[in-house]
Order: C-alpha cells, then sequence, then structure tokens
C-alpha cells in the first residue's frame, strides 16, 4: 500500500514538474554536436621540446648538468614559459587562484636534479627524472588551449627551493586538481598496455556517439544493425578489460596519481614512449566523460525498456552496481551522487518503475543540486 501511494506521488510530480534533468544530460550529451569533443586522439610534439635541452655545460666556468632553457620564468614574469618551433608550454606557479588552468598528472619515478636557464639569467633546479619525461611533460602542457591561462605543473608550480612553499601547495594540491578544468595525465611507458586500453574505450564511445539514432534511450532493440550491436558490446568489453588491467598499472598503483584522476573533472591522457620512433607521442581527449556518458546512456536504455532493450552483457538487475563500479573507476562528483546523498527508497521505486525517472537508481545528480561547481564544470569544458 505505502509502494502504490509513493508511485502515485512520483506520478504525480511528473505529471506537474516532468521528469527531472540530471547534470549527466546537460554535461554529457549536450557535448555529442560538439566537433572537438568526439575527436580522436591528438599528436603531441614532444621532440620540438627536446631541441630546448643544453645538452652539456654552457662555459668552462658553468659545468653544471644539462637543463632546459625558458623564454620566462618565476623570478621574472611569475610563470614558466616555453617556446618551441611551434608550440608553447606556460607553467603556472603558486595556487591558481582566480586562473583558468589544467593540471598534470604524472609518476615522478626517481627524481634527478635537471636545471632550467631563464633569458633573464635565473637558474634553477627542479626535480624531473629524465629530460625526455620533461620534454613530454611540456608537450602536454602545450596542449592547454586558448581559453586556459596555462597549466600547473608540481615540479615547476612548487618552488623546490622553499619549505614554506612546499608544505603550503601540497596541502592544497587536492583542492588545486578539484578546480582545474581538466587533469592532463601522463602514463608511464610501463602502462602502454592501459593507455591502449583507454584508446579502445575512446574509440567505442566515438562509434556510440555516431550511431545516428534519434533517441538512443528509447530505441528498441530492433532498432540497431548488427554493427551497432557489436560497437556497444565492444564498449561493454572494453570497460572489463580496463578494470582487469588495473591491478599491473603504475599510475593506478600509487595513491597519489590515482587520487588527483578521481578529483579530475575531465581527464585527457598520453604514455611516455609512444610511437617514439617517429618523434610523436598522442593525448586521447575526453576519456572520463566520454566513457561516464557512453556508460550511462546503455544503462538508461535499458532500465528503461527491459526485455525490448539491447541486449549486452549486464543484467537489468546488475545495472545500478554497474553504474557504482564506473563511478569508482571514473569518479566525477559533479554527475554522480555520493551514497550518502542517495535516496534509497527511492532508487528502489527507481528500479522498480524506471519510467518515472531513474536518476536516483544510477546514482546521477539532478541539475543544480548541491554543487555550484556544476556551472563552473559545464563553463571550463567548452
Amino acid at each position: 500500500m505505502e509502494e502504490m501511494k509513493r508511485l502515485a506521488q512520483r506520478l504525480e510530480r511528473i505529471q506537474i514538474q516532468g521528469i527531472p534533468t540530471t547534470v549527466w544530460q546537460t554535461e554529457c550529451l549536450a557535448k555529442v554536436d560538439d566537433p572537438s569533443w568526439s575527436a580522436g586522439s591528438r599528436d603531441l610534439k614532444a621532440f620540438e621540446f627536446q631541441r630546448l635541452r643544453i645538452l652539456g655545460p654552457l662555459s668552462y666556468d658553468d659545468p653544471t648538468i644539462p637543463g632546459f632553457f625558458a623564454e620566462q620564468c618565476r623570478a621574472c614574469t611569475g610563470k614558466f614559459v616555453f617556446c618551441a618551433k611551434t608550440a608553447t608550454a606556460t607553467i603556472l606557479t603558486g595556487k591558481p587562484i582566480g586562473k583558468r588552468y589544467e593540471a598534470i598528472s604524472y609518476v615522478w619515478g626517481d627524481p634527478k636534479s635537471l636545471f632550467i636557464y631563464c633569458k633573464c639569467g635565473m637558474k634553477k633546479t627542479i626535480p624531473v627524472s629524465t629530460s625526455d619525461r620533461f620534454s613530454s611533460l611540456l608537450a602536454l602542457a602545450a596542449t592547454a588551449g586558448a581559453f586556459f591561462d596555462g597549466v600547473w605543473l608540481d615540479a615547476l608550480s612548487i618552488d623546490q627551493d622553499s619549505d614554506a612553499d612546499k608544505k603550503h601547495l601540497i596541502g592544497t594540491m587536492g583542492d588545486i586538481y578539484k578546480n582545474a578544468g581538466s587533469v592532463l595525465v601522463l602514463l608511464p611507458s610501463a602502462d602502454k598496455f592501459l593507455y591502449d586500453c583507454l584508446m579502445d574505450l575512446k574509440t567505442g564511445v566515438k562509434n556510440q556517439d555516431c550511431m545516428g539514432l534519434s533517441d538512443f534511450e528509447r530505441s528498441t532493440w530492433d532498432k540497431f544493425s548488427k554493427s551497432q550491436l557489436a560497437i556497444i558490446n565492444q564498449f561493454v568489453s572494453g570497460l572489463e578489460n580496463f578494470r582487469r588491467n588495473l591491478d599491473h598499472s603504475v599510475y593506478f598503483g600509487r595513491a597519489w596519481t590515482f587520487q588527483e584522476w578521481a578529483l579530475a573533472r575531465e581527464v585527457h591522457i598520453t604514455c611516455e614512449g609512444i610511437d617514439s620512433q617517429v618523434d610523436k607521442i598522442q593525448l586521447i581527449p575526453h576519456v572520463k566523460s566520454g566513457v561516464i556518458r557512453a556508460t550511462v546512456r546503455l544503462a538508461m536504455h535499458r532500465l528503461r525498456l527491459g526485455a525490448y532493450g539491447v541486449q549486452f552483457k549486464i543484467r537489468e538487475v546488475n545495472l545500478p552496481a554497474w553504474i557504482d563500479e564506473i563511478k569508482a573507476l571514473f569518479p566525477q562528483e559533479d554527475i554522480f551522487c555520493s551514497s550518502g546523498e542517495i535516496d534509497w527508497e527511492e532508487r528502489r521505486m527507481d528500479i522498480q518503475f524506471p519510467q518515472t525517472g531513474i536518476s536516483s537508481a544510477l546514482g546521477l545528480r539532478l541539475l543544480g543540486k548541491h554543487f555550484s561547481s556544476v556551472s563552473q564544470s559545464i563553463k571550463y569544458s567548452h
């Protein structure tokens, strides 16, 4: 009796207010029509920044270890600027308050001293494991578009000679990565297998976006061609493959880097050593939101249509748990509610009566609920 009363209240609410819009619908689906959102991987010109390297002492009077030339530095302009032939990397310093920026996440490895030589005469030591890695980091930083003021890179953004600066900024790094427009991830070469998994997932997302269905969520199984079914099953298998390989990952095996991944609103990914023989590395854009978009869209489709929906490996009864697993692998607090925010009775009703709403079943945040950062997230992504 109580259940029927709750269902009647839900139906009355929908008649008056309509089915509530979720952040996911505005954040992810609205971008399918944006050409830059569905673009494929992009080449990064790390070899151009390698040309900024100083391979030996500048003079007999200065027998220091090799380093890199900078056009600007912390001492003269409050930021580091490295200019290659066709690309410029701008590294912000300190806490980027009032700045539009991206942040870089990478595994430090065994850091060694590397010198930065600025035109102003300053010479600075930074902890980076190899000059090749620093070239890759600069190439990654150079992908930040004109919308951003620069990139936050801990090895340079934190003054490594100041204990006070290190203590202050290390304590606020959670906020720095959380508030970044996106996070640029450089996987170590040992994680090449994981980069390949993510490349397959991104291809699956792009193919799903291009399926051309007028309303994916409400199209019955007979509207899908064999090739479209193959695209869906390939994506689901790709997610399983990614999850299985995480245990062997260097990047995801470190709490510090996983925290940076988890806090990111959006993630763009590359890997050291990709196509190194032709002097280029590739960036896979919009990995986190792309995977979330494709996964939630499939789950919505199956929950609403049940046996009439397209069939893939996950049963209807297991869909909420599947989304919870994706939430753990690709956290995004602007889109997903935490377990403490979910109305579990409402979630049960969603699963039983998905035609009247499924936001609680999938733990999706309603538009404008709780987090003021939603509007910021949408703004940063354009």
